[in-house]
């Protein structure tokens, strides 16, 4: 299992042709996990820009759309303690060059979290990867997944009821009560890519 941040790894990673790598994420950081795509004219290195994916969607395209993967270097960033550990930086920071990830072959784990103070040291910010996981569910395998309203009160990604738009398919819910390692875990989702 590889893990990027918090909130987002692979259960099965992609093939190296589906790890796509001459993009660069915009002026705004984007959540490593989140839905991208890639905009405008590539740059003068040949890389295109990446912008998150809200809301509904047409079908997703592949090169176009997909996941964003941002490789957390080690050490971390100058002026971080030593107890940062590359998992704790959650996103792929602005200008800075970033994988689009597709493949049907590719299988995702997200994790919606509480808020958590770690040891009183520092803390992490609760997030919703995947709405639809409250007191009653709303989310169940099988399910299709899209783009969702793109933060982390509301969710990155969300249902929809048909295929035809979706991005992913639900292959396991899990409701979680209490810690997942140093996480305040609330729920599991693991999805296949649909492209």
């Amino acid at each position: 299992m590889t893990q990027y941040g918090h909130n987002f790894g692979f259960r099965t990673s992609p093939f190296p042709e589906h790890r796509l790598g001459r993009y660069i994420v915009g002026a705004t950081p984007i959540l490593i996990g989140a839905p991208v795509e890639a905009t405008g004219d590539p740059d003068a290195e040949g890389r295109r820009e990446l912008a998150l994916v809200t809301g509904t969607n047409s079908r997703p395209t592949p090169g176009k759309h997909g996941i964003v993967v941002y490789e957390q270097s080690t050490p971390v960033e100058p002026g971080q303690d030593f107890m940062f550990r590359p998992s704790d930086l959650d996103t792929a920071p602005a200008s800075r060059p970033a994988q689009l990830i597709h493949g049907d072959e590719v299988k995702v784990w997200f994790v919606n979290n509480d808020d958590l103070d770690f040891q009183g040291q520092r803390d992490y910010t609760g997030r919703t990867m995947v709405a639809g996981l409250g007191a009653t569910p709303t989310l169940s395998v099988d399910d299709f997944l899209e783009p969702g309203v793109g933060d982390d009160t509301d969710g990155y990604w969300a249902a929809t009821a048909t295929q035809d738009d979706a991005w992913l398919r639900v292959t396991n819910v899990q409701l979680i009560s209490g810690s997942l390692g140093r996480e305040s875990v609330t729920a599991l989702v693991e999805a296949v890519m649909l492209f």
